[in-house]
């Protein structure tokens, strides 16, 4: 279960007391049927600019006799997310994920046929960079440089034949979020950034 709310820093009381009675009104409809708030696994975070969060007062909240401290970063289906949504952790977790793959693939790269790189490649590596990836669209340069990493990488696992220039060269040209795409020119790869608007 998620709740949100949008407020003003200056009316954050106003927010969480909003917040707090839909908790109990939740609480008390779970109750009547059979069900229970597990306030042990309630987080609670604060979003917004590092400016608005410095004007935030970080309280505890009461729920159900358990005292819940804001947090800094959740996790939500897999993707964390920090205070000021930069997406910063959880682009480091995805890189960090990917590469630990790639190195695995590249110890048994030499006995596996181009298409059972591809298929492996795929499911372990290009499946971590698209999870979610609609949460990638706006974050920084130099976060984005780090998800481009990956695809480069990823590009010179394939490298060893045109196959696989070809199949990534497909897959990063659909790879929108960061808005990047990933191209070959003699066998060397080379990215080009498109600016947002």
């Amino acid at each position: 279960m998620q709740m949100y709310a949008s407020c003003a820093a200056r009316d954050q009381q106003t927010a969480t007391d909003r917040l707090l009675a839909c908790v109990a009104d939740i609480d008390k409809w779970m109750s009547s049927n059979r069900f229970k708030l597990n306030a042990d696994k309630t987080e609670f975070i604060w979003l917004g600019t590092r400016q608005q969060l410095a004007k935030v007062t970080v309280l505890p909240l009461l729920v159900k006799d358990q005292i819940i401290t804001p947090l800094d970063k959740v996790r939500d289906l897999g993707v964390i997310i920090d205070g000021e949504l930069t997406m910063e952790r959880h682009v480091r977790n995805v890189v960090r994920s990917c590469f630990y793959q790639l190195r695995q693939l590249r110890s048994v790269r030499r006995s596996l046929t181009v298409e059972a790189r591809r298929t492996l490649a795929t499911a372990f590596v290009a499946t971590r960079v698209d999870y979610c990836n609609a949460v990638f669209y706006g974050v920084s340069t130099q976060v984005n440089r780090r998800l481009q990493m990956v695809l480069n990488a990823l590009l010179r696992f394939f490298v060893t034949s045109s196959i696989g220039c070809q199949c990534l060269s497909e897959y990063s040209s659909r790879w929108h979020p960061p808005l990047m795409t990933v191209s070959t020119a003699l066998g060397q790869p080379t990215s080009r950034t498109y600016a947002r608007r």
